[in-house]
């Protein structure tokens, strides 16, 4: 998954 991008523009992800 590209939560690595994804989480740097939404702090609201499940990568937190």
């Amino acid at each position: 998954m590209q939560l690595g991008k994804q989480r740097r523009k939404n702090k609201n992800t499940k990568c937190e």
